[in-house]
């Protein structure tokens, strides 16, 4: 059964959290009384601002109502022990849960912002990937005919009004093509194939960018009160707002998946979504139906091929990051699916019948597709940025603290107050290590340098931070497939020695020659 890479939507087609939004963000009928108004004195510059001051106040209203438990109990978190800890902890994830969109995005982002807070908040954010509420059928049938202008029944044949999954931003609808789709789309679509429909959440841009602005007031009083200062919640607000508004747009995500689909061509066993044009928008988003298993149910059990899924999950980053510089940023288990092989054809299995038995089952033998979903966050470095990045990863393998602390300050957003006592921490970390330690354990080394960069107040930039904590989240799948494949390994031998720009120019095109033998 195909898994989408957000949450199952569940019977959970309209809740009260949609109607509590979007009473947040109606406007009352005296507001728009005054906003006529002023306009008709002339004054519509302020009446929009009025306005808009208006709808923040009401949303801020009840937000204040919702947050105020979390808030005022955040001192006494860490006196009561490990079960008040946990507690307040479950009462973060159901407040984020109940905020709305903008705030269940910003609990996903901040799970993945170790350096900025503390490992147990960053783990029951992560439970939040399973959060979201969904909307009507009804505005997903509207939505879908505003986007191409014209009647739902004439671009599809079947079109399933249950949405097979739900996101933060958009859900996801199965449906089939009909005549005029399958003319329109093209490049051998036919009547009758499967398509995946993504169709963006009512208001969610608007309420977005109203929560946004409201984080950051909220972040600025917040980081005022005992128990909230340590968490940089300013920092963390900055940095999450810069890439939002690319993520909303599905016409953006279409671009991504197009790239991502050209980088890959020469790929057999790699492949994205396609992006269905015309039938792309900001709102709506028809792309290719990728059908196949989520790659933990492969992490969960051995297979035969959970060496070669390992190692194409590890050279698809490296490709991202050292050829491309195009990064998908949300690689977990949840965005991966699994395409089982097609079977050969009967002429190819007649013809291999009269061959040694090694030869045809060389020749028989498939490989399944790794399909990666969910490309809205995409990360791109400066060059900058970029040979920080590589010299972080270097300085890693080589196992010299000192010289990643320097790699570490030339990424960060500040600095550090102390850099020399913090480079001499590092330094004590590799100090007494030795290799197969930082071979078998490299995710708890990383884990302790990031834990300490936050004790130093070392933050890294957001797109820095993103890349660091995507490798992470691969090799701690990808060694569950297979446990002798580390990320760092397979760096040491591009990064390593000297000439180690040549070492990355060669290691990319084993990676390109191993895609395209993989495709021939």
């Amino acid at each position: 059964m195909r898994l989408w890479g957000i949450t199952p939507a569940g019977s959970r087609c309209h809740t009260a959290r949609d109607t509590l939004s979007s009473s947040a963000s109606a406007s009352p009928a005296p507001l728009d009384f005054l906003s006529q108004l002023l306009t008709q004195l002339g004054l519509a510059s302020l009446a929009s601002a009025l306005l808009h001051e208006a709808l923040l106040a009401a949303r801020a209203t009840y937000l204040v109502l919702l947050f105020l438990p979390a808030l005022l109990t955040a001192p006494l978190a860490g006196l009561l022990g490990p079960d008040g800890r946990e507690r307040w902890l479950s009462l973060v994830q159901w407040t984020l849960e109940h905020a709305g969109p903008a705030f269940i995005k910003w609990g996903q982002w901040a799970s993945t912002r170790a350096d900025l807070f503390p490992e147990d908040l960053c783990a029951r954010l992560e439970r939040l990937q399973t959060s979201a509420p969904g909307h009507s059928a009804a505005y997903t049938l509207a939505a879908v005919e505003r986007a191409f202008g014209c009647p739902i029944s004439e671009l599809f044949e079947d079109f399933e009004e249950e949405p097979l999954a739900s996101g933060s931003i958009a859900q996801v609808h199965r449906a089939a093509l009909s005549d005029r789709g399958a003319a329109l789309v093209g490049c051998g679509a036919v009547a009758g194939g499967r398509v995946a429909v993504k169709v963006r959440h009512p208001g969610v841009s608007e309420l977005m960018h109203r929560d946004f602005v409201l984080m950051q007031r909220g972040a600025a009083l917040a980081s005022r009160l005992p128990g909230l200062a340590a968490l940089r919640l300013e920092e963390s607000i900055r940095q999450f707002g810069g890439p939002l508004q690319e993520q909303l747009d599905l016409a953006v995500e279409a671009s991504h998946l197009s790239r991502f689909n050209d980088n890959f061509r020469a790929w057999g066993n790699v492949r994205f979504p396609v992006p269905l044009y015309p039938l792309v928008g900001s709102d709506v988003l028809v792309e290719s139906y990728e059908e196949g298993d989520l790659i933990s149910r492969y992490v969960r059990s051995p297979h035969r091929h959970n060496t070669m899924l390992a190692q194409t999950g590890v050279d698809v980053f490296l490709s991202m990051m050292l050829r491309d510089n195009f990064i998908h940023a949300d690689l977990h288990p949840g965005n991966i699916v699994v395409k089982p092989p097609e079977p050969p054809s009967p002429l190819l299995a007649r013809a291999a019948a009269w061959l040694p038995a090694r030869v045809a089952s060389w020749l028989l033998d498939r490989q399944p597709q790794v399909v990666l979903l969910d490309t809205g966050m995409i990360v791109t470095l400066s060059e900058a940025d970029r040979n920080a990045l590589l010299g972080f990863f270097r300085a890693v393998t080589r196992m010299d603290g000192r010289w990643l602390a320097s790699e570490i300050l030339n990424m960060s957003v500040d600095g550090c107050k102390d850099a020399e006592a913090f480079a001499a921490e590092l330094h004590g970390v590799f100090a007494t290590m030795d290799r197969e330690y930082m071979r078998l354990h490299s995710q708890d080394v990383i884990r302790d340098v990031i834990d300490r960069m936050r004790r130093h107040g070392v933050t890294l930039r957001s797109s820095v931070s993103t890349v660091v904590v995507t490798s992470l989240v691969l090799e701690g799948w990808s060694s569950r497939l297979d446990p002798e494949l580390r990320v760092l390994e397979r760096m040491r031998g591009m990064l390593g020695g000297e000439g180690w720009g040549e070492r990355v120019g060669a290691g990319v095109d084993r990676l390109l020659g191993a895609g395209a033998l993989m495709e021939a």
